[in-house]
């Protein structure tokens, strides 16, 4: 940028909305936790408010620069970083308003994170319909996407269990939205990975939490079992959580398809539900868990508070980071199943994977439930989740990751199979994504062209247009 340019900016933006091009932020904005893309930021924007906010996207489409919305960058395709613009920050926006205990609500701001909700929700006894399972992913982050949770079952992705938002499209214009009011917006936004606006702040919808969580783990040998009595176990009012594992048990060396010598691994399936309750009533019996339904094994059962079970991966997170992998690239492979043949494809999709990947294999029933329209998924209610969620790849297995993970979305789409856009997507075209949204493809690029006529947001990951 040329000194005049730098003046013209400065002008523009104020003294209070300064670039940050500086080499480290510029690095840092430049890739995501999925560590596969390399963009290219030319600084960092940091508004604190949804005026500020404001005001960024109409210098952008005044002085014709690009914008990259940005959380805290958890994206793994390239989603969250600038391919040559300016990386927009909401991480500073933390605003929370008082929880409305009649309406069960609360208004928050684009960079809290779900951890800093339910701290504040916890007192009036309610949390999110649907929370992630990494609590310091931020609000605006986690509605962009979508969001999964062990909820899902019965209240879909976090992106449905939102009462209004208030936007500021591609024209710098600031928007109150919901299901009803400007629904265009609401729907283009909502999982639309901010190809049409930037959420400044979010209205979440709130349900009654009870003080203790009991938990029974499940075994399963087949998934065909596991998905039926998911569905059966759904069906239950009491029931508060679903989330199940796929867990590989290696059993040796065994000759391969290349006749040489390699781990062969026999898969269980593993499934947690949770019921809440309130002392002193009694929670759930086992007998009452297991009618109807028909576990290969009952391991265990506990009880926990109902908080700290909110918050049960942060071990997984904090193992991680002690030994390196947070550091490392995440290949995470996410996708949505049609229930009919999920119990068929789940392990042709398992058998495509090395061991390397380790355990992070999970199975979720979603519910269609005021699906957002961007959010692609298969037909019929519900569907089911599948990912593989690797701690890290070192570098020397990165070839053979991605390999394996180009013939499981190959499988998985082909048996019409939706992939769940935060994940690493590969290489996107015009032709991947109109196979992806289909239908939605055309109504997308409009909403595109309307609300963002300049093509002020960008990002690595190409988008319809």
């Amino acid at each position: 940028m040329s000194i005049d340019e730098g003046a013209r900016e400065r002008r523009r933006l104020g003294d209070h909305l300064v670039v940050d091009r500086g080499e480290d932020a510029r690095a840092a904005a430049s890739r995501d936790f999925g560590g596969w893309v390399q963009g290219n930021s030319s600084g960092v924007l940091r508004p604190q408010s949804a005026a500020e906010l404001e005001h960024v996207i109409r210098s952008a489409n005044e002085l014709g620069f690009k914008l990259t919305p940005r959380g805290r960058g958890l994206s793994q395709s390239g989603q969250s970083i600038p391919s040559a613009g300016l990386s927009l920050d909401s991480s500073g926006m933390k605003r929370i308003a008082q929880v409305d205990a009649t309406e069960r609500s609360i208004w928050v701001e684009a960079g809290v994170t779900w951890r800093e909700v339910l701290e504040r929700v916890a007192v009036a006894r309610l949390r999110p319909g649907v929370m992630p399972l990494n609590l310091d992913i931020s609000i605006a982050g986690t509605l962009s996407a979508g969001g999964f949770g062990s909820t899902s079952f019965r209240h879909g992705v976090a992106a449905a269990n939102v009462k209004q938002l208030e936007v500021v499209i591609g024209t710098g214009e600031r928007i109150t939205c919901s299901r009803t009011q400007a629904p265009v917006v609401f729907n283009t936004v909502l999982a639309g990975l901010g190809r049409t606006g930037v959420i400044a702040r979010a209205e979440l919808e709130l349900v009654p939490v009870r003080s203790r969580t009991q938990t029974f783990y499940l075994l399963y040998e087949e998934p065909g079992q596991l998905l039926l009595d998911m569905q059966v176990l759904a069906a239950r009012p009491h029931l508060d959580h679903l989330e199940a594992f796929c867990s590989a048990s290696v059993q040796g060396l065994a000759l391969g398809a290349s006749g040489k010598r390699e781990p062969f691994v026999h898969w269980l399936y593993g499934l947690h539900v949770s019921s809440e309750f309130e002392p002193p009533a009694a929670p759930l019996h086992p007998d009452a868990l297991i009618d109807g339904i028909q576990p290969w094994r009952v391991l265990r059962s506990e009880q926990d508070d109902s908080h700290a079970f909110a918050a049960r991966y942060e071990a997984r997170f904090e193992m991680m980071r002690r030994t390196g992998g947070w550091a490392q690239p995440h290949p995470w492979f996410e996708c949505m199943l049609p229930l009919a043949t999920a119990a068929e494809l789940i392990p042709k999709a398992l058998s495509l994977l090395p061991v390397f990947l380790g355990d992070g294999h999970r199975i979720l029933l979603v519910s269609g439930a005021r699906r957002p329209p961007a959010l692609a998924i298969p037909e019929g209610e519900p569907v089911v989740g599948f990912a593989v969620l690797p701690t890290g790849v070192p570098q020397n297995l990165h070839l053979p990751a991605l390999a394996a993970l180009q013939r499981v979305e190959a499988l998985l789409l082909e048996a019409g199979g939706k992939r769940y856009l935060s994940g690493y997507l590969h290489q996107m075209d015009e032709r991947k994504w109109r196979a992806h949204y289909g239908d939605h493809y055309d109504e997308l690029a409009r909403a595109k062209a309307t609300l963002d006529p300049n093509g002020v947001f960008e990002s690595c990951l190409s988008q319809p247009r």
